[in-house]
């Protein structure tokens, strides 16, 4: 009978060891896989129409804030005359691959500066959307603001600029 048990685990080793060497040998074999690549139009972003916020007659007292909306309404505070002249929201065009969603970045701040050097604080900085479509590869968002503007601000044409950015979603 001991003879047999040997002779039985022997053969089993055998087998085991066989069953081994035969996977080792299946997980060695090929496959493959595919790859791929979309190319599509570069996103582009212009200005068509610039932040203006028109002609204004600071207090000599207190400061106060002139808004821009993005559906290019203006207020301004009590503290500050704001005159009849030309104001306007920003106007931006997006153009891209058609049907692509889009993803707007803006600042939300920026000094504006005249040819004297004396600045003007410019903040809440927005968009009327935050993603766009670009429906037949175009589109287009507006940017409003508020200009903070100092008691006796001292007079001049205030200039400054920002980077909006649009990225592919």
């Amino acid at each position: 009978m001991r003879v047999l048990v040997g002779m039985v685990r022997a053969a089993f080793g055998v087998t085991a060891m066989g069953l081994v060497c035969s996977l080792g040998a299946t997980a060695q074999t090929d496959s493959s896989g595919q790859t791929g690549a979309d190319i599509i139009q570069p996103l582009m972003v212009k200005a068509w129409e610039e932040l203006e916020f028109g002609t204004i007659i600071p207090n000599t007292l207190t400061s106060g804030i002139v808004s821009i909306s993005v559906d290019e309404t203006r207020t301004c505070t009590a503290e500050l005359i704001c005159t009849n002249a030309v104001f306007s929201a920003a106007r931006f065009m997006v153009t891209g691959e058609p049907d692509k969603i889009y993803e707007i970045t803006i600042p939300p701040g920026l000094t504006m500066e005249n040819s004297s050097g004396d600045q003007m604080l410019v903040d809440g900085l927005h968009s009327d959307i935050d993603q766009g479509l670009l429906i037949d590869g175009t589109d287009e968002f507006w940017v409003g603001a508020d200009l903070h503007v100092s008691a006796n601000q001292a007079l001049g044409t205030y200039t400054g600029t920002y980077t909006v950015s649009v990225e592919y979603q």
